[in-house]
């Protein structure tokens, strides 16, 4: 009679677990950091989905939380996954270990530019700069509203980058972020592969008894690498600020951004999430069936 007492109690709170309210969309972007536009196929359709990783200062993520996370992306997506390495970078730090200065991606290597053989050159006075070597165009930099220039790598559409880093003074509490990087064609700025940086050691601060470094780990890589294809879509599942770029209005969706009742409702139920949700997945299973019909009326005669 127990046993069908608490087997009755736990199928009541799986069901309530389906239930969990999600949050109001939010369809304005209050601070301006933009959000999806829409399912990268360049990433989810493309034969290769190419990744580079980079450990700085020697922070790294554990080769267990990689796997799990690229079987995952794996699933969301049409191609295999290329992983590869780019040597180890080592970057001035303070006395607490966190960077001297926010990171940005070296233009495969800061020597390069310090010794002259990239040009930095103008292509929108006051505005746009490219950093070339020979023929090739290696990072381009924009100017920001305050003045200053943001210097980002030039990469195919199918690449990924991944930044394991120290804390940055600049963002100490931020676990991960995304970016989407950018290229020239044909003169004009396109978007063109992704920038993941995650912060090592505020993983490690943030980690306690309720959840593991290695969930934590799982949960910020999977977060930005669903941001990099490009979900949520719909707009009655996109809640935007205050967070950075557009989120998943449903708390079991690692596109989750807030630590509130609803996801600390779904965690106590369904654990911390590391899965997109059915919504995000089905954008991504749909993108990939409208890359493959238009993949297949060019093929035919």
């Amino acid at each position: 009679m127990r046993r069908g007492w608490w087997s009755a109690l736990c199928a009541a709170l799986a069901c309530v677990a389906c239930r969990v309210a999600p949050h109001s969309p939010e369809s304005v972007d209050p601070l301006g950091l933009g959000g999806s536009r829409g399912v990268r196929s360049e990433l989810v359709a493309a034969p290769q989905l190419r990744i580079t990783r980079l450990s700085v200062n020697g922070r790294e993520l554990s080769q267990r939380s990689w796997e799990r996370v690229l079987a995952r992306v794996e699933r969301e997506i049409t191609g295999e996954i290329v992983l590869d390495d780019a040597a180890p970078l080592e970057l001035p730090a303070r006395g607490d270990g966190a960077l001297a200065a926010p990171f940005e991606w070296p233009t495969h290597g800061a020597e390069e530019l310090l010794l002259g053989s990239v040009v930095r050159r103008e292509i929108v006075p006051g505005t746009w700069f490219e950093y070339a070597r020979g023929a090739e165009v290696i990072a381009l930099e924009s100017a920001t509203q305050e003045g200053t220039f943001v210097r980002k790598p030039v990469v195919e559409p199918q690449r990924v980058l991944v930044a394991i880093v120290p804390r940055d003074p600049a963002s100490p509490e931020l676990l991960g972020l995304h970016e989407r990087l950018m290229r020239l064609e044909e003169g004009a700025v396109r978007d063109s592969g992704s920038l993941i940086v995650i912060q090592a050691d505020a993983l490690a601060a943030r980690s306690n008894w309720f959840v593991s470094r290695r969930q934590l780990e799982e949960h910020v890589l999977m977060h930005e690498f669903a941001h990099a294809l490009g979900v949520p879509v719909e707009p009655q599942r996109t809640w935007r600020g205050p967070h950075r770029g557009a989120h998943c209005t449903r708390p079991e969706c690692v596109l989750y951004p807030a630590l509130d009742w609803r996801s600390l409702l779904s965690g106590v139920l369904n654990g911390v999430p590391l899965e997109l949700c059915d919504a995000c997945r089905g954008e991504l299973a749909q993108a990939r069936g409208a890359a493959a019909t238009r993949a297949g009326s060019t093929s035919s005669p």
